[in-house]
């Protein structure tokens, strides 16, 4: 509790009401301002979707801008964010960039008891979490990622306390941004399906249906332009192997091919229904969630660095494990030594490039450390890794 008030009063703290005239230069203010003036637009009858009327409201408080900042996430988002979205923006925006700090600095502590149960090291916790850069990345430009992040991390530890109808509630949260995780949420409905997990499908099912219900009825025009705009922005360079591939198959005008944003999501499927069925329905655990989250990561058909913010489960978990008594303090070392290097070199690479698109190593870095320190701590007789969340 102590370290989600220390995260909050930091948060409130960098806020500040204030901006200047380009949302790139105003803290949380690049992406949020998509959200927030779609949400103008949708509650007075307007479309959401429309860059002309995104962009009428968006230059009345950034009269520099230059293009739309385009909204892109599902109809039902605008009503899980209306009560922040309902503030005037340079509000909106300071509780926005709170409540960001809050999701980060919650989610640490989340997966530190998932993976260390008993008395959390607040000192390690706190620093394995506000060291993890991509989570910063989405803080700094008022990005939803982190909401999705702390659904999965509530989600998983409310498995993990038999909280069923709690635990519905956050996977709804996690539904926010789905593409970026869509292997792990396929992973976490093939698990619910099982029959003593389906009070928990039922109840995420029971809070969908009342989220479309209440979109539906205050923002009904916002269901059918979503539906009438459709449209990949294939324009986009994003840090996932579709890209990378589409920029291999570039002609030399810079024209790619569409087919590599749908085919790597669809090979992602296949690949994983085929681990899943030669393991014979793994459960729940961190040793199987993590690979898969990063193979999720890499292969979605859109994912950037702020989405990356999901890994915060691997470092947050490996810190905690390796500060149990048992582990090794050789081992402890060792990790620490890594994760610090990986986010070192994300920062450099970052500063380098000035393009988020080149990042596409953070996950399979990620994966490799996770691996040793799995390889680590079991020598240590550790449990963290292969314990059921859902035992």
């Amino acid at each position: 509790m102590l370290l989600i008030v220390l995260g909050a009063a930091l948060g409130w703290f960098i806020a500040s009401p204030h901006r200047s005239a380009d949302p790139g230069q105003t803290l949380g203010a690049n992406d949020f301002i998509a959200y927030w003036a779609a949400f103008q637009v949708a509650r007075r009858g307007g479309n959401p979707y429309s860059a002309q009327e995104l962009f009428a409201v968006q230059q009345g408080l950034f009269p520099g801008l230059k293009e739309a900042r385009q909204y892109w996430n599902p109809p039902w988002t605008l009503t899980m964010m209306s009560p922040v979205l309902a503030l005037p923006f340079d509000y909106a925006r300071s509780v926005w960039v709170l409540l960001n700090i809050f999701f980060l600095t919650a989610s640490g502590v989340l997966v530190w008891q998932l993976a260390s149960p008993g008395r959390i090291n607040l000192l390690w916790c706190f620093t394995a979490t506000v060291v993890f850069v991509p989570a910063w990345s989405a803080v700094s430009i008022g990005q939803l990622s982190l909401f999705a992040v702390f659904g999965l991390c509530g989600f998983l530890w409310c498995l993990n306390q038999a909280k069923p109808k709690c635990a519905g509630l956050m996977l709804v949260f996690a539904l926010a941004k789905p593409h970026p995780f869509y292997l792990l949420l396929l992973f976490i409905l093939l698990v619910l399906f099982r029959p003593p997990l389906r009070r928990i499908l039922g109840a995420a099912c029971l809070y969908c249906a009342a989220l479309y219900s209440l979109t539906f009825l205050f923002l009904p025009q916002s269901f059918f332009a979503w539906n009438s705009s459709a449209n990949l922005p294939l324009h986009w360079k994003t840090a996932t192997l579709a890209t990378q591939f589409r920029i291999l198959l570039a002609s030399q005008d810079g024209a790619a091919p569409a087919w590599p944003v749908l085919a790597f999501p669809l090979a992602g499927i296949i690949l994983f229904c085929l681990w899943y069925a030669a393991r014979k329905a793994p459960a729940l655990s961190l040793r199987t969630i993590i690979p898969v989250l990063c193979f999720s990561l890499l292969t979605a058909p859109y994912a950037w660095v702020f989405d990356y913010s999901a890994l915060l489960i691997a470092q947050v978990a490996l810190i905690a494990a390796s500060s149990a008594q048992s582990a090794r303090a050789a081992a402890a070392r060792e990790l620490a030594c890594w994760l610090l290097l990986l986010q070192a070199g994300l920062l450099l690479m970052s500063h380098l490039s000035g393009s988020m698109h080149v990042e596409v190593w953070f996950p399979l870095a990620m994966l490799a450390i996770w691996l040793r320190g799995a390889s680590l701590l079991a020598r240590d007789n550790q449990a963290a890794f292969s314990t059921s969340i859902n035992a």
